[in-house]
């Protein structure tokens, strides 16, 4: 079992995804493992790319601006990734 406070910074999108059956921390996952770039993200995800970009304005609502540039971009990307390792992301 990891320590809590490895992924404690993205439980604002666990919880939302729990809550309302979304996906947004694949798709923060995705976004990150893109470099950012949403037609990837898109494409990796199967769905249109203004959805990826509702999703990332949900995502910036919850997570707050700048989760997606250095420092908490890595911060945010490492969490993602151990939740991916051990199977606990979509």
């Amino acid at each position: 079992h990891l320590p809590r406070g490895l992924t404690a910074i993205i439980d604002p999108l666990l919880d939302y995804d729990a809550a309302r059956g979304t996906d947004l921390a694949h798709t923060a996952f995705h976004y990150l493992e893109t470099d950012g770039n949403i037609a990837r993200t898109s494409q990796l995800l199967h769905v249109h790319r203004n959805t990826i970009r509702q999703r990332l304005d949900r995502i910036t609502t919850l997570l707050g601006a700048g989760w997606n540039a250095s420092p908490r971009r890595l911060e945010i990307h490492l969490a993602l990734r151990v939740l991916e390792a051990r199977g606990d992301l979509g």
